[in-house]
């Protein structure tokens, strides 16, 4: 029943409904909770995080998204856990917390799931630094970046742009 509100919930987060989407995610953790199921609830609180920054709740997304990486050392089933760090650290270079960011991000890196599609993304740590006004640092990260993938192009040339105008280098 669970993983039917679960996806329900993604499926109308697809389709913006975000408040519509809130409700069968809460539905599916209160599930997850009365049946102590704590990999289920992981991604049940993890798509609920993702979905409260989407509607701009951020205090709800950090809260959910917290609340799911504290269920880490009691999972049998650890994918995700790379992309929960990541997203955490998203949340911070959100409020411009980029020394947070920065930690969160290197948890993941170190965490490094085999199965994840991204684990290793210079761009984040370029991405920060930039903000952090490192620009050596960042200038590193985005030396790391796979170009030659069509989907990183565009992130990175507007993340690079960023970069040159933050250093007002205009030219």
């Amino acid at each position: 029943i669970a993983w039917g509100y679960y996806n329900l919930g993604w499926a109308l987060t697809a389709q913006s409904y975000f408040h519509e989407a809130i409700i069968y995610l809460d539905k599916s953790i209160y599930w997850w909770k009365e049946h102590n199921e704590i990999n289920g609830l992981f991604f049940s609180l993890a798509a609920s995080g993702g979905v409260h920054r989407l509607l701009g709740d951020y205090e709800k997304a950090f809260d959910r998204t917290l609340e799911s990486l504290q269920l880490t050392p009691k999972m049998t089933d650890t994918r995700g856990v790379t992309s929960q760090l990541n997203f955490m650290g998203l949340l911070y270079r959100d409020m411009e917390d980029y020394p947070s960011a920065l930690q969160y991000y290197r948890q993941s890196l170190q965490k490094n799931e085999p199965d994840y599609k991204y684990n290793f993304s210079p761009m984040v740590f370029a991405e920060v630094f930039s903000l952090l006004r490192q620009y050596d640092s960042a200038n590193y990260y985005f030396n790391l970046v796979d170009t030659s993938q069509p989907d990183n192009v565009r992130f990175y040339l507007v993340s690079k742009g960023e970069l040159y105008l933050l250093q007002k280098d205009y030219e």
